[in-house]
């Protein structure tokens, strides 16, 4: 027998590996709760991965594409022409997130740029230059500098996943550890690409137009 014949006897007895899909329902509700979040963004594929990962949920991507066209009919248009949607920046107030990256362009001429950036007030918390910007205790240090001269700890801090920024994540932490609110502790630091990083990332590119 062929693995078309046999996919084709398959189909017409309704068999198939996953018999115990999630209901309509449940897959609707899942994806309202992506949709008042960063869920709004993703596509159908992405959508599918984020209710495995998130939800726990066994759905069939066409599902996911038909709830997708039902629920969110405009980003699906959008997403359909390929638009890009602006999105906004969000911070509660200064201190609230710092953004901290490293500036490797001028490194072949021996300047490793680290520096730091305030979400709210996109004040410049640090911008330091040495010989290197990928040792975890220069990176802390230049943190711990600047926590001594503002006498404040940020609520959050976003970094990269780059292993200069473990030394600097942990003291984040520890510093937040004894506070109370929704960020304390290993809330308080945040890692993620460096492309979403926007804060530092588009200061990256004013400092180079700027010189």
């Amino acid at each position: 027998m062929s693995l078309k014949t046999l996919k084709r006897r398959l189909k017409q007895l309704n068999l198939s590996r996953r018999a115990s899909y999630a209901p309509m329902e449940t897959l609707n509700s899942a994806i309202r709760t992506e949709l008042n979040g960063s869920g709004q963004l993703l596509g159908y594929r992405a959508m599918w991965q984020t209710l495995q990962e998130t939800h726990s949920l066994t759905v069939r991507r066409d599902n996911v594409m038909q709830a997708l066209r039902f629920l969110n009919p405009e980003r699906v248009s959008l997403r359909h022409r390929r638009r890009f949607f602006r999105r906004s920046y969000c911070a509660a107030g200064p201190n609230q997130v710092w953004h901290a990256d490293g500036y490797d362009k001028l490194k072949p001429f021996g300047i490793a740029i680290s520096g730091c950036i305030d979400g709210y007030s996109r004040r410049l918390m640090w911008l330091s230059s040495g010989s290197t910007n990928n040792n975890p205790a220069v990176i802390a240090q230049y943190y711990l500098q600047c926590v001594s001269n503002c006498g404040v700890v940020p609520a959050r801090l976003r970094t990269d996943c780059g292993t200069e920024n473990g030394d600097m994540a942990a003291i984040q932490c520890s510093l937040r550890e004894d506070h109370t609110d929704e960020f304390a502790g290993p809330l308080s630091h945040m890692y993620g690409t460096s492309t979403a990083n926007q804060r530092i990332e588009s200061w990256w590119s004013i400092f180079r137009k700027q010189r």
